[in-house]
Protein backbone atom coordinates (compact mmCIF):
# COMPACT_ATOMS: atom_id res chain seq x y z
CA UNK A 1 0.00 0.00 0.00
CA UNK A 2 1.16 3.44 -1.08
CA UNK A 3 2.72 5.03 1.99
CA UNK A 4 0.50 8.24 0.92
CA UNK A 5 -2.24 6.73 0.26
CA UNK A 6 -2.51 4.88 3.49
CA UNK A 7 -4.59 7.43 5.65
CA UNK A 8 -7.26 7.78 3.63
CA UNK A 9 -7.79 4.28 3.38
CA UNK A 10 -8.01 4.20 7.47
CA UNK A 11 -9.80 7.06 6.97
CA UNK A 12 -12.45 5.50 5.08
CA UNK A 13 -12.31 2.23 6.77
CA UNK A 14 -12.99 3.96 10.04
CA UNK A 15 -16.17 6.22 7.85
CA UNK A 16 -17.38 2.81 7.02
CA UNK A 17 -17.68 1.11 10.82
CA UNK A 18 -18.90 4.23 11.83
CA UNK A 19 -21.73 4.51 9.27
CA UNK A 20 -22.54 0.27 9.88
CA UNK A 21 -22.52 0.99 13.90
CA UNK A 22 -25.20 3.73 12.92
CA UNK A 23 -27.16 1.73 10.36
CA UNK A 24 -27.28 -1.07 13.08
CA UNK A 25 -29.17 1.15 15.54
CA UNK A 26 -31.65 2.32 12.65
CA UNK A 27 -31.99 -1.45 11.25
CA UNK A 28 -33.05 -2.45 15.12
CA UNK A 29 -35.73 0.29 15.65
CA UNK A 30 -37.06 0.02 12.49
CA UNK A 31 -37.65 -3.88 13.20
CA UNK A 32 -35.31 -5.80 11.68
CA UNK A 33 -33.99 -9.16 13.37
CA UNK A 34 -30.21 -10.07 14.51
CA UNK A 35 -29.91 -12.30 11.79
CA UNK A 36 -30.89 -10.50 9.04
CA UNK A 37 -29.57 -6.97 10.21
CA UNK A 38 -25.79 -7.93 9.36
CA UNK A 39 -26.41 -9.58 6.23
CA UNK A 40 -28.57 -5.95 5.43
CA UNK A 41 -24.76 -4.10 6.34
CA UNK A 42 -23.03 -6.70 4.74
CA UNK A 43 -24.61 -5.81 1.23
CA UNK A 44 -24.50 -2.42 1.64
CA UNK A 45 -20.89 -2.70 2.46
CA UNK A 46 -20.59 -4.46 -0.55
CA UNK A 47 -21.96 -2.06 -2.45
CA UNK A 48 -19.69 1.06 -0.89
CA UNK A 49 -16.95 -1.09 -1.56
CA UNK A 50 -17.80 -2.02 -5.38
CA UNK A 51 -18.58 2.03 -5.93
CA UNK A 52 -14.82 2.95 -4.24
CA UNK A 53 -13.30 0.43 -6.35
CA UNK A 54 -14.75 1.66 -9.17
CA UNK A 55 -13.94 5.06 -8.48
CA UNK A 56 -10.16 4.21 -7.93
CA UNK A 57 -10.35 1.82 -11.44
CA UNK A 58 -11.83 5.68 -13.48
CA UNK A 59 -8.89 7.31 -11.58
CA UNK A 60 -6.04 4.97 -12.74
CA UNK A 61 -7.77 5.03 -15.93
CA UNK A 62 -7.86 8.63 -16.43
CA UNK A 63 -4.92 9.22 -15.23
CA UNK A 64 -2.97 6.58 -17.53
CA UNK A 65 -4.93 8.34 -20.29
CA UNK A 66 -3.29 11.54 -19.47
CA UNK A 67 0.10 10.02 -18.85
CA UNK A 68 -0.44 8.45 -23.07
CA UNK A 69 -1.82 11.91 -24.27
CA UNK A 70 1.79 13.95 -22.27
CA UNK A 71 4.11 10.74 -24.02
CA UNK A 72 2.24 11.13 -27.49
CA UNK A 73 2.81 15.04 -27.18
CA UNK A 74 6.33 14.96 -25.99
CA UNK A 75 6.79 12.35 -29.08
CA UNK A 76 5.56 14.79 -31.86
CA UNK A 77 7.59 17.73 -30.17
CA UNK A 78 10.55 15.31 -30.12
CA UNK A 79 10.43 14.41 -33.98
CA UNK A 80 9.17 17.42 -34.92
CA UNK A 81 10.54 19.02 -38.15
CA UNK A 82 11.25 23.12 -38.22
CA UNK A 83 12.20 23.82 -42.03
CA UNK A 84 13.89 27.41 -42.67
CA UNK A 85 15.60 29.57 -45.36
CA UNK A 86 19.17 29.98 -44.98
CA UNK A 87 21.76 32.26 -46.45
CA UNK A 88 24.89 30.07 -47.86
CA UNK A 89 28.61 30.69 -49.03
CA UNK A 90 29.77 29.18 -51.94
CA UNK A 91 33.14 28.63 -53.20
CA UNK A 92 34.38 30.75 -56.02
CA UNK A 93 34.10 28.49 -59.34
CA UNK A 94 38.11 29.20 -60.34
CA UNK A 95 40.63 31.17 -60.23
CA UNK A 96 40.20 34.95 -60.68
CA UNK A 97 36.13 34.73 -59.89
CA UNK A 98 34.69 35.77 -56.78
CA UNK A 99 33.08 33.77 -54.25
CA UNK A 100 28.57 33.75 -54.10
CA UNK A 101 25.94 32.62 -52.25
CA UNK A 102 22.71 30.81 -52.12
CA UNK A 103 19.72 30.09 -50.18
CA UNK A 104 19.04 26.18 -48.73
CA UNK A 105 15.79 24.84 -47.06
CA UNK A 106 17.61 23.25 -43.60
CA UNK A 107 15.36 21.61 -41.45
CA UNK A 108 16.50 23.11 -37.62
CA UNK A 109 14.45 20.95 -36.01
CA UNK A 110 15.21 17.63 -34.25
CA UNK A 111 12.79 15.40 -36.82
CA UNK A 112 12.80 14.17 -40.37
CA UNK A 113 10.32 16.54 -42.89
CA UNK A 114 8.79 13.95 -44.81
CA UNK A 115 6.97 16.17 -47.07
CA UNK A 116 7.95 19.83 -47.62
CA UNK A 117 6.42 22.55 -49.25
CA UNK A 118 6.96 26.02 -50.30
CA UNK A 119 3.96 28.52 -50.95
CA UNK A 120 5.16 31.57 -52.56
CA UNK A 121 2.80 34.24 -51.96
CA UNK A 122 0.29 33.96 -49.11
CA UNK A 123 -1.80 36.98 -50.55
CA UNK A 124 -2.18 35.42 -54.12
CA UNK A 125 -5.34 34.60 -54.99
CA UNK A 126 -4.16 31.22 -56.39
CA UNK A 127 -1.47 29.47 -54.83
CA UNK A 128 2.06 28.85 -56.25
CA UNK A 129 3.07 25.61 -54.47
CA UNK A 130 6.47 23.66 -55.23
CA UNK A 131 7.31 20.56 -53.79
CA UNK A 132 10.91 20.80 -51.89
CA UNK A 133 11.13 17.32 -50.76
CA UNK A 134 12.13 14.99 -47.71
CA UNK A 135 14.98 16.36 -45.56
CA UNK A 136 16.39 15.01 -42.74
CA UNK A 137 17.61 16.61 -39.27
CA UNK A 138 20.13 18.93 -39.73
CA UNK A 139 20.16 18.63 -43.44
CA UNK A 140 20.11 20.85 -45.90
CA UNK A 141 18.36 21.53 -49.69
CA UNK A 142 19.41 23.95 -52.29
CA UNK A 143 16.53 25.90 -53.45
CA UNK A 144 15.40 26.03 -56.74
CA UNK A 145 17.02 29.03 -59.13
CA UNK A 146 13.71 30.42 -59.40
CA UNK A 147 13.30 30.80 -55.67
CA UNK A 148 16.92 32.11 -55.18
CA UNK A 149 16.40 34.67 -57.61
CA UNK A 150 12.94 35.51 -56.09
CA UNK A 151 14.52 36.13 -53.14
CA UNK A 152 18.04 38.07 -54.26
CA UNK A 153 14.66 40.41 -55.71
CA UNK A 154 13.82 40.49 -52.19
CA UNK A 155 17.09 41.67 -50.95
CA UNK A 156 17.11 44.58 -52.72
CA UNK A 157 14.42 46.25 -51.36
CA UNK A 158 13.24 44.07 -48.14
CA UNK A 159 11.34 46.59 -46.53
CA UNK A 160 8.86 47.10 -49.53
CA UNK A 161 8.35 43.38 -49.94
CA UNK A 162 5.08 42.33 -51.98
CA UNK A 163 5.32 38.33 -51.38
CA UNK A 164 5.32 36.74 -48.26
CA UNK A 165 6.24 32.95 -48.76
CA UNK A 166 5.17 30.10 -46.25
CA UNK A 167 7.41 26.79 -45.96
CA UNK A 168 5.23 23.56 -44.48
CA UNK A 169 6.93 20.83 -42.79
CA UNK A 170 4.66 17.21 -42.62
CA UNK A 171 6.26 14.87 -39.54
CA UNK A 172 7.15 11.58 -39.83
CA UNK A 173 4.19 10.73 -37.42
CA UNK A 174 1.68 13.02 -35.88
CA UNK A 175 -0.40 15.90 -36.86
CA UNK A 176 1.77 18.40 -35.30
CA UNK A 177 3.18 20.87 -38.83
CA UNK A 178 6.06 23.20 -38.77
CA UNK A 179 5.32 26.70 -40.64
CA UNK A 180 8.04 29.37 -41.26
CA UNK A 181 7.74 32.31 -43.24
CA UNK A 182 11.50 33.72 -43.51
CA UNK A 183 11.64 37.62 -44.48
CA UNK A 184 14.85 38.72 -46.39
CA UNK A 185 17.09 41.46 -44.82
CA UNK A 186 18.91 44.14 -46.63
CA UNK A 187 22.31 42.13 -45.48
CA UNK A 188 21.20 39.35 -47.83
CA UNK A 189 20.44 37.23 -43.94
CA UNK A 190 16.82 36.09 -43.05
CA UNK A 191 14.89 36.01 -40.03
CA UNK A 192 12.39 33.56 -39.46
CA UNK A 193 8.82 33.13 -37.70
CA UNK A 194 7.72 29.82 -36.84
CA UNK A 195 4.33 28.09 -35.46
CA UNK A 196 2.84 25.00 -35.57
CA UNK A 197 -0.49 24.07 -36.77
CA UNK A 198 -2.22 20.64 -35.69
CA UNK A 199 -3.51 18.62 -38.52
CA UNK A 200 -6.32 16.33 -37.74
CA UNK A 201 -6.46 12.63 -38.86
CA UNK A 202 -9.16 13.20 -40.62
CA UNK A 203 -7.11 15.46 -42.88
CA UNK A 204 -3.79 13.71 -42.76
CA UNK A 205 -5.27 10.68 -44.41
CA UNK A 206 -7.14 13.38 -46.85
CA UNK A 207 -3.79 15.07 -47.55
CA UNK A 208 -2.13 11.38 -47.86
CA UNK A 209 -4.75 10.56 -50.77
CA UNK A 210 -4.37 13.69 -52.88
CA UNK A 211 -0.97 15.18 -52.33
CA UNK A 212 -0.20 18.14 -49.80
CA UNK A 213 -0.12 20.20 -53.33
CA UNK A 214 -3.54 19.38 -54.23
CA UNK A 215 -4.88 19.39 -51.22
CA UNK A 216 -3.73 23.43 -50.61
CA UNK A 217 -4.87 24.39 -54.35
CA UNK A 218 -8.63 22.39 -53.71
CA UNK A 219 -8.88 24.92 -50.19
CA UNK A 220 -6.27 27.45 -50.64
CA UNK A 221 -9.27 29.98 -49.29
CA UNK A 222 -9.46 28.77 -45.75
CA UNK A 223 -5.63 27.77 -46.18
CA UNK A 224 -4.95 30.86 -46.84
CA UNK A 225 -6.64 32.40 -44.17
CA UNK A 226 -5.50 30.54 -41.24
CA UNK A 227 -2.00 30.62 -42.32
CA UNK A 228 -2.06 34.50 -42.38
CA UNK A 229 -3.49 34.69 -39.00
CA UNK A 230 -0.93 32.05 -37.56
CA UNK A 231 1.74 34.06 -39.18
CA UNK A 232 0.83 37.58 -38.56
CA UNK A 233 3.33 40.34 -36.55
CA UNK A 234 2.90 40.94 -33.71
CA UNK A 235 3.22 44.53 -34.18
CA UNK A 236 -0.23 44.32 -36.32
CA UNK A 237 -2.25 43.49 -33.86
CA UNK A 238 -1.11 46.51 -32.08
CA UNK A 239 -3.21 49.92 -31.98
CA UNK A 240 -1.06 52.56 -33.31
CA UNK A 241 0.50 55.34 -31.01
CA UNK A 242 -1.76 58.22 -30.84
Amino acid sequence: MDAQARPNYAMWTAVLLGLDAALWWVLRQAGVGADATPQVLLLLDTLVVLAWYAHLTYEVASTSQRQFELAERSFESANRPCVVVEWRHTPAPGPGVAPGWTYVAKNIGPGLAVTMVWISDLEAREPEVLHLGAIEPGGAIELPEQLVKGLNDERRDPINRQHHHVIIAEPLAGGLWTLSRNLMEATGRLSHQITTMTITEQRRQQIHRETLEVYVHRNWQAIRADLQARLRAPEEDEPENP
